[in-house]
């Protein structure tokens, strides 16, 4: 798929009109039909502009791939990243921090809910269960290694 294509078909998923979505990259109407039409390229800050206004990678728009990554999805593998390696690395003081940013964001406050998606909640729900016998196993080696720390220092 192209680029004219691409940019069509996302303008239109978002239910806007050209001058609509031309006003709100701040660029001129024509040019942005021109560019849905592939009679012109958009410069690289304006393909930054759309992809940051649509949330998605500039690889997408440039064909690179056919999946929407988002920034948001790119924050999460992130975050999953960081969850293990502080498992890896014992550090549940990282683990914990990076739970409650996850909590922070995924839970609205006034509804007393949270907002995940159905694959989402599965997926998240899957990675706590088993996180969970995991980061109890680095919590008891953990403790028993400063117990015989603390032992072999009163020794």
């Amino acid at each position: 798929m192209d680029l004219g294509t691409r940019l069509k078909a996302l303008r239109n998923k978002a239910k806007l009109s050209q001058k609509d979505l031309a006003e709100k990259l701040g660029i001129n109407r024509v040019t942005y039909s021109q560019y849905e039409v592939n009679r012109r390229e958009p410069d690289i800050d304006t393909l930054q502009k759309i992809a940051d206004f649509y949330e998605i990678s500039l690889d997408y728009l440039a064909g690179r791939t056919d999946h929407q990554t988002s920034k948001k999805e790119s924050k999460d593998i992130d975050r999953t990243q960081d969850m293990l390696n502080a498992i890896e690395s014992g550090d549940l003081k990282k683990l914990i921090e990076i739970m409650k940013e996850l909590d922070e964001l995924y839970y609205v406050e006034n509804d007393e809910k949270y907002i995940v998606e159905g694959d989402k909640k599965d997926a998240i729900i899957k990675l706590l269960k088993d996180l969970l016998p995991v980061v109890a196993e680095n919590a008891d080696k953990k403790e028993k290694g400063l117990q015989k720390k603390i032992s072999e220092e009163e020794n």
